[in-house]
Formats: C-alpha cells, sequence, structure tokens
C-alpha cells in the first residue's frame, strides 16, 4: 500500500505555472509631488460627486507600492499596468482620466492603456488642475449639477450653494 502524501497547497501548484510577477520598483517622486497628484485627485472626485451625483465613477487603485505578494497577486486577477486614474460613465460613454503633478509625464504603460482605451470607443485625457478636470468633465459627461444650479434662481431648493 502506498503512503499518503500531504497534497501541495494550491498556491505552490500554481507557482511553476504563473509567469513570475515584474518586481517594481519605487519611482523616487518626492512626497511634496506625490501629495500634489493626490490633493489634485482628491480635490476633483469630492467636486464631481457634488457635480454629477448620479453618474457612474471611481477610482483605479493601480498606482500605489505593494509588496511581491500582492503585486503577485493581483497580476494573476488581472490588474493592467498603466489604466488611467479615474473612470467615468456618462450615459453610454465611457471617459478616463489621469490626473498628473504640473511636470508629470504618462508612463509608456499608459500610453499603451490609451491606445487600447480610444480603440474601445473611449475618450481620455490626463489633466493636472481643477479648472482642467472641470473642462474635461464638462465637455466629456455636458453640463454639471452644479452649472444647472447656478444658472437657474431657485438654486436653494436644489441644495447647491451658488458659486461652488
Amino acid at each position: 500500500m502506498k503512503p499518503k502524501t500531504a497534497q501541495k497547497s494550491s498556491a505552490t501548484q500554481l507557482k511553476g505555472t504563473l509567469k513570475p510577477a515584474k518586481k517594481f520598483a519605487a519611482k523616487k517622486v518626492s512626497r511634496h509631488r506625490k501629495v500634489e497628484e493626490q490633493s489634485l485627485h482628491m480635490n476633483a472626485v469630492q467636486w464631481f460627486k457634488k457635480a454629477y451625483p448620479n453618474m457612474l465613477a471611481f477610482h483605479v487603485p493601480n498606482g500605489e507600492v505593494r509588496n511581491q505578494h500582492v503585486a503577485e497577486k493581483l497580476q494573476r486577477m488581472g490588474v493592467l499596468p498603466g489604466v488611467f486614474d479615474w473612470l467615468m460613465f456618462p450615459g453610454m460613454g465611457k471617459i478616463a482620466v489621469e490626473f498628473k503633478r504640473k511636470d508629470g509625464d504618462l508612463s509608456d504603460a499608459q500610453k499603451q492603456f490609451v491606445i487600447a482605451w480610444l480603440a474601445t470607443g473611449g475618450k481620455c485625457a490626463s489633466v493636472r488642475t481643477m479648472e482642467q478636470f472641470i473642462e474635461v468633465c464638462s465637455v466629456f459627461c455636458g453640463p454639471s449639477f452644479i452649472d444647472l444650479a447656478n444658472k437657474n434662481p431657485i438654486s436653494a431648493d436644489l441644495g447647491v450653494q451658488v458659486g461652488i
């Protein structure tokens, strides 16, 4: 009779069949620059939720530094490098927005994402200021709730502050 051997865990079984995850080297970006981009992103999202309260939109958490185990797991789950920060879906449209600090440029992976996104009929933009973000939203999503409320003399009834 054969002795029973312990069955290998699924992680061990998969180990040899999966492509190893790329080692992500953290870019040396000053804390100030990172905070500048994050601040723009958070302010834009806060404005967007008030301006377009019923539109589906969300952040894609793709850019944080992670340990190798988490990076490998996310790659197996289909995380795609270069996906833009913010996706919006007005009506039947789809818009991807990348937030960049004032001197930031798109990475090669982000440039590849732009090509693929445009090929699917999506629209995209990279923004460096709140004014640019608001303009992108206005062009691609139509007038915001805030714009409509500011043009309406009874805007107080809508729960929106005039002049936001």
